[in-house]
């Protein structure tokens, strides 16, 4: 039996539970190894399965003909008590995350065909300790061990496809997707709009409106203009004392690859404070 069988007999005589037996996995799903890759040809994200004393299992979706049968499994998958992972294999690796130490803490599935489901999990991360050499020169000389929550997901503000995976601020307890987004915002956005004053984001970059904000001739012009030591370009920028106002179009300038942001326009009648999210790792 295939799963293309099993997906057709379902159809017509739906069953509440199934297994997924090894010699099942040829049809539209790749066993955890080298053929674990992200994406699928187009822009959807791997999506990969588990179950107690199995390794790693990734969906494969060719083409927007198998969404029904992948999102069925999916389900299924979940009724029998395994999990599904919506993260691309290489950035977990990227971000030295253990992926069999992956806690699917929330999953908000998605109503796109082609973008995967945003996921708030738990899970260890490998950690460097560094030694100098006789020369001076840093080198590895063992690993540590830390736990933290991350949010995977997709930037809302774009049209287009912007995926982002972050790790989340110490102290966070997240029990949802959304509760996750919202840690992400700093003291000063959450109190900005608590109080309606306007606020704008780009990427991880948040602008609160200063209305009657003047510059005082203490302010620094940062005429590098890259805020916050980011990719991201403002058109006029000062620093007054430890705060950073900006003005003018924000755009989004990486070295090496296109924008992931649209430029964002604040306009120069008012300054805005401009603060950074509360992700506390950079890579």
């Amino acid at each position: 039996m295939t799963i293309e069988t099993w997906y057709r007999a379902q159809v017509q005589h739906p069953s509440p539970r199934f297994q997924l037996p090894h010699d099942m996995m040829p049809f539209g799903i790749r066993v955890d190894g080298a053929s674990l890759r992200e994406g699928d040809g187009f822009t959807r994200l791997a999506e990969f399965i588990r179950f107690q004393g199995q390794p790693l299992v990734r969906l494969v979706l060719p083409n927007q003909l198998t969404i029904a049968r992948h999102r069925m499994i999916r389900d299924v998958v979940l009724e029998e008590g395994g999990s599904v992972i919506a993260v691309p294999q290489n950035t977990l690796q990227v971000a030295d995350i253990l992926a069999d130490t992956i806690n699917v803490v929330d999953t908000k599935f998605s109503v796109h065909a082609f973008r995967a489901d945003e996921q708030v999990f738990q899970a260890e991360v490998q950690v460097p300790i560094f030694s100098k050499d006789m020369w001076g020169y840093k080198q590895i000389v063992s690993w540590d061990r830390r736990s933290a929550y991350f949010l995977s997901g997709y930037d809302q503000n774009e049209r287009g496809l912007s995926y982002f995976m972050c790790e989340l601020p110490d102290g966070v307890n997240p029990t949802t997707v959304d509760e996750a987004y919202e840690t992400l915002k700093p003291r000063s956005v959450k109190v900005a709009e608590g109080i309606k004053r306007k606020v704008k984001r780009q990427g991880d970059m948040f602008f609160i409106k200063s209305k009657g904000y003047r510059p005082p001739e203490s302010a620094v012009p940062d005429h590098s203009n890259y805020i916050h030591n980011s990719n991201h370009v403002a058109e006029e920028a000062v620093i007054d004392g430890r705060l950073l106002y900006v003005r003018g179009t924000i755009r989004h300038v990486p070295s090496g690859r296109r924008p992931d942001h649209a430029p964002l326009n604040l306009g120069r009648t008012h300054w805005w404070l401009c603060v950074r999210n509360t992700v506390p790792v950079v890579r």
